[in-house]
């Protein structure tokens, strides 16, 4: 990420948000405007001795003046969410990309929204806009406990204008214990949004084809990259960039990204898992080998893209658009 794409920025509020989050609200340090962004849209934010790190913009894509995201503390952290709930404070300064979007508002006549503990973040700026819009839509929102549901008053609101459905485990109310009964039958023109960790997506892509729905209709993001079993091993390729013709090797035990950056050439890098989509770059030639979970599976089949954190190539040369 190129220092010029930073906005300096100031920490203007910290507020417990439902147990064991956070919600942060970052202002501009230039007293200006921030760029607008639509709902499902993240930033990184770089993480003191650390780096990036991709958050998901929970606040009102028209409040510019402000913008919010909601962090849970992980229990397995790699610092970035350690640091945000002990470390910061408010008046500190930071620096954050500008927004990007991967996980788009769908057109579509109905909405089914289902989060997975933190992934209401995303989902709630969504809800509010399909509210805007006066479009039907409901919220499945599934936490351990009452305690640690986030964005109350919000989900409160939207409540007079959707169904909104708050399932505790620790009552016996999962997702892996029951699919809700708006699952249960296929309506077409209706959008299934979904954002959670692995196992909560995985649930949902095993159990709706087996009540009809297409998979053109699921709209997906998770925060946790899936696990891969009895993966094929590493083969050495070659990119070539496109503006110079130059051919780099990428060996088994080097990733794309590193290989770029090595010989001194700028990529946006983020999560460096393949969830996040910052690094997505444009393939001219060659076919990708797709390790990723951010590009669609109409995306992956185009072999249009790749993400060069941690896919790989098929063929012996991939030509990119660098």
């Amino acid at each position: 990420m190129k220092d010029g794409d930073l906005i300096p920025v100031s920490v203007k509020e910290i507020s417990p948000n439902g147990l064991g989050n956070l919600s942060l609200k970052f202002i501009p340090e230039d007293g200006k405007i921030f760029p607008g962004y639509s709902a499902g849209a993240h930033i990184d934010i770089m993480i003191p001795g650390i780096g990036p790190r991709q958050y998901s913009l929970c606040g009102m894509p028209d409040q510019r003046q402000s913008y919010e995201i909601c962090v849970k503390l992980g229990a397995v952290s790699s610092g970035g969410s350690r640091y945000l709930h002990h470390e910061l404070k408010p008046g500190d300064r930071l620096s954050i990309s500008r927004p990007r979007n991967h996980f788009p508002l769908p057109v579509a006549r109905r909405y089914l929204l289902l989060a997975g503990g933190i992934g209401m973040t995303p989902l709630l700026a969504m809800a509010e806009e399909i509210a805007r819009q006066e479009l039907d839509f409901e919220i499945h929102y599934y936490v351990a406990t009452a305690r640690h549901v986030a964005f109350a008053a919000r989900l409160e609101q939207l409540s007079a204008a959707g169904n909104v459905v708050i399932h505790c485990s620790d009552e016996g109310d999962s997702l892996r214990r029951e699919i809700p009964a708006c699952l249960t039958a296929a309506e077409i023109d209706t959008a299934v949004i979904a954002c959670g960790p692995d196992g909560f997506i995985q649930r949902l892509q095993d159990t709706m084809p087996i009540y009809g729905w297409q998979a053109a209709q699921f709209f997906f993001e998770r925060f946790t990259p899936v696990v891969r079993n009895n993966e094929a091993e590493n083969n050495s390729f070659y990119i070539e960039l496109a503006s110079s013709g130059q051919r780099l090797q990428v060996a088994p035990e080097q990733t794309i990204a590193e290989v770029l950056l090595h010989a001194r050439v700028e990529v946006m890098l983020s999560c460096e898992q393949g969830i996040c989509g910052s690094c997505i770059t444009d393939v001219i030639d060659g076919i990708p080998e797709h390790r990723d979970c951010v590009l669609t599976a109409e995306e992956k089949a185009s072999n249009s893209q790749i993400t060069l954190c941690c896919s790989r190539a098929k063929t012996p040369v991939l030509v990119l658009d660098l």
